[in-house]
């Protein structure tokens, strides 16, 4: 029809005669942006179809949440693909012996849209719904996941209002990526390798034998590979404690998809730990009430020093209090220590407010003696006069 339609326009236009040749191309012009606005037409037309239709089955059962009023229902809808419209089918089962009434719905997304063919839940029993889900558009996301709450406002009490949650989890489909950006390992000072051990999401139609990982920086030279032999896919590699001798290494690891070109990454560094660890590393004096500007920091061992149980006998670890002196500027710094736990310590840094007679900043330096060992700290400070 649409060729007819167009032979007929072209022979009109061109059989007809006309007093004069501007006429004639003005109605030229008019055929051609006839058929244009034709064809633009068809093309929206056949984008807009809706793609096929894709259904997802799931069933849950209600249980009542541990430390709420509410009920749950967890459903696994599986791997979807991203950007898709999919219908899916609900099986809801009451495992009580009350029925479950509710004459409202509120969701979290717009993206679900329920058809709630009943009002109530009969005890023992299971119901079915209908709901339609758009998918993101992006893979990036991973795991999806939106609810659905069954409310009964016909209850003016809270405490007694019945709500069901329906928790519709769901994985995107050919997602690839680690989920953390910096990945940081620390192993102890003894320690003959650090073994590394990074979560992966893959899902399908990627294959974790499709995989291949990628280091640079100083951890070129680490061989890195895909375990998932328990069915949760991580990387996985070996640093041996001797390339840590001289400090820390690290790098960007790549995990790559070559057949989609797909590829998530993220920077590692690998450490030994620090036997004395004292955080912030920037302190911040302000005025106290007694005269003296204070500041507070958190002194950590790692692994804890303290004498063990067995050492000393008495079924309790020997609370020795760390010896600790503080320079800065040639000021006279004072300390308090408070045991929090276990090889875990509050400093209280105390400075007199008249030996800054203005806002300062610069690095004061830690001599910390524990249990026969000593350490050499620093950590930079700032001087609040009011």
């Amino acid at each position: 029809m649409v060729i007819d339609w167009r032979l007929r326009i072209a022979s009109s236009i061109f059989c007809r005669p006309y007093p004069c040749l501007s006429l004639r191309a003005m109605a030229i012009a008019f055929a051609i942006l006839a058929c244009l606005v034709d064809v633009t037409f068809s093309l929206c037309t056949f984008q807009d179809k809706p793609d096929p239709e894709l259904v997802a089955t799931a069933t849950a059962l209600m249980t009542k949440h541990p430390q709420a009023f509410y009920h749950v229902a967890q459903f696994d809808l599986g791997v979807l693909p991203v950007g898709k419209q999919v219908s899916v089918q609900l099986t809801l089962e009451n495992p009580y012996d009350a029925t479950f009434k509710f004459d409202q719905l509120q969701k979290t997304c717009n993206c679900l849209n329920l058809k709630a063919e009943h009002t109530e839940i009969p005890p023992m029993s299971s119901v079915k719904f209908s709901m339609t889900l758009h998918t993101p558009k992006s893979g990036t996301n991973g795991i999806a996941a939106s609810t659905i709450s069954l409310v009964d406002s016909s209850e003016s009490d809270p405490a007694k209002r019945v709500v069901v949650n329906l928790r519709f989890d769901y994985r995107l489909a050919g997602v690839l990526m680690v989920d953390r950006e910096l990945v940081l390992v620390e192993i102890a000072e003894d320690a003959e390798f650090a073994d590394i051990q990074v979560p992966v999401l893959v899902t399908d139609p990627i294959r974790t034998e499709q995989l291949k990982v990628e280091a640079s920086g100083s951890l070129r030279d680490v061989v890195f590979s895909i375990d998932a032999t328990d069915g949760k896919p991580r990387i996985v590699g070996t640093v041996p404690g001797i390339s840590l001798d001289a400090g820390s290494i690290g790098g960007e690891v790549r995990i790559i998809h070559e057949e989609s070109g797909r590829n998530s990454s993220f920077f590692l560094t690998v450490r030994r730990k620090a036997p004395c660890q004292l955080s912030p590393l920037r302190l911040q004096f302000r005025p106290d009430s007694d005269g003296k500007s204070k500041a507070t920091a958190i002194l950590r061992f790692m692994p804890p020093l303290e004498k063990t149980e067995a050492e000393t006998g008495s079924g309790q670890p020997v609370a020795s209090e760390p010896v600790i002196s503080v320079s800065a500027n040639g000021w006279n710094i004072s300390t308090n220590s408070h045991r929090m736990a276990r090889g875990i310590f509050r400093i209280y840094v105390f400075l007199e407010q008249d030996q800054a007679e203005e806002e300062n900043e610069g690095v004061a330096k830690w001599t910390v003696n524990y249990l026969g060992k000593e350490f050499e700290l620093e950590t930079g400070f700032d001087v609040f006069r009011f």
